[in-house]
């Protein structure tokens, strides 16, 4: 995939470089914290795309800090930044600040949040999110299980985005198992709490089959409680989303944990610049850019 990235990626270069402004145009990144993989993967995608189309990278990591956030934005305009790539903590605070950067002739990319006065929205759909797992999960029960199963559901409904991601989850079983069963679907959005919930669920159901989470978090901690309580997992299946580090481990080390969601955040990020560059030079762009996602099996 890296080849097929950099030759995408000097094609891009040469393409913007056609129309490149005289000065180097500054585009600027705020993410939510850059201890998570998600965000550095996007912008190392981004640090790379930035190189090869010849435009200066400015990222801002406020480490979950709205505040700290709004004053990066504050800043960017100050700079003479010609696009902000946002992930916004609160989009909703973000509205005077992005309102005066439009003003101002920025650019506005709303990554992953929709954020107000943006541009354009890239982001992967969180139903399809959920769906795809769903599926890999579906899968699995109609070849290994006959077809029916007891599950788990590991959701985090206190926010609307993971609402749909945890329906696109149940979508996905039934649409390949509609015999499966949902006993359980209960908030965790960490490794802590999905353990605690999943040793519960497993007191009441002992023959759990199958834990599908809408984060890798919580279904690291789903594999944990189940280890750790000698659950026999041979035909057991674990899913989660984000493809992390650790979630690959598990899953190359062939443990319960069967696949997660590759959101691709490294192709985010070069896409993000490229969405950025030709807002620059002018060109209009859909509102809504769909980012496309894929199962992380350790089969590829």
């Amino acid at each position: 995939m890296k080849n097929s990235l950099k030759t995408l990626a000097f094609a891009g270069a040469l393409m913007f470089a056609s129309s490149a402004q005289a000065e180097t145009p500054k585009i600027c990144v705020s993410t939510f914290d850059l201890t998570n993989p998600y965000w550095v993967n996007l912008v190392n995608g981004a640090k790379e795309r930035a190189a090869e189309v010849g435009a200066e990278l400015i990222v801002n990591d406020p480490a979950n800090d709205n505040t700290k956030q709004i004053s990066a934005l504050e800043n960017f305009i100050t700079i003479g930044c010609k696009a902000i790539i946002l992930a916004a903590l609160d989009p909703a605070s973000t509205e005077g600040v992005l309102t005066d950067a439009k003003n101002a002739g920025v650019k506005i990319i709303a990554q992953s949040m929709e954020t107000p006065v943006a541009d354009i929205w890239a982001s992967a759909d969180e139903f399809d999110m959920g769906n795809t797992i769903g599926i890999e999960a579906g899968k699995w029960i109609a070849d290994k299980l006959g077809g029916e199963a007891s599950v788990l559901v590991l959701n985090n409904d206190r926010i609307p985005q993971m609402i749909a991601r945890k329906e696109g989850i149940v979508a996905g079983i039934k649409e390949n198992a509609p015999n499966a069963k949902v006993v359980a679907d209960q908030a965790a959005i960490n490794t802590a709490e999905a353990m605690a919930v999943t040793e519960s669920v497993l007191q009441a159901n002992p023959n759990l089959d199958v834990i599908v989470s809408i984060n890798d978090a919580s279904a690291l901690g789903a594999l944990a409680a189940v280890e750790s309580a000698g659950v026999d997992t041979s035909n057991m299946f674990i899913g989660g989303v984000d493809a992390t580090p650790e979630a690959r481990e598990k899953i190359e080390s062939e443990t319960a944990f069967r696949a997660s969601v590759d959101n691709v955040p490294y192709e985010n990020g070069i896409m993000d610049v490229d969405f950025a560059m030709k807002l620059i030079n002018g060109e209009e762009l859909e509102y809504r850019q769909i980012i496309p996602v894929k199962n992380y099996t350790g089969e590829e």
